[in-house]
């Protein structure tokens, strides 16, 4: 199934909470960490999560291009 935030074919896919979208583990965790930084109040607990984001950005950019995506045949 495909993810609805990086379009990668990937077998951990899982529908949202409150959401009808499907998202991988990466995606769904760099959601849920986004929200909570909108949501928090604590200056250092935002900047926490905004560290815990760009390591889960920088994951998300160590994967291979073509990790999930359906390989392009020639014709």
């Amino acid at each position: 199934m495909k993810c609805a935030e990086c379009l990668r074919d990937l077998q951990d896919v899982a529908k949202a909470d409150n959401s009808n979208l499907y998202l991988c583990g990466l995606c769904h965790e760099k959601e849920r960490v986004h929200w909570k930084i909108l949501l928090s109040t604590d200056m250092e607990e935002q900047a926490f999560l905004a560290n815990t984001l760009r390591v889960i950005e920088r994951a998300e950019l160590s994967r291979p291009k073509d990790y999930g995506r359906t390989p392009r045949t020639q014709g």
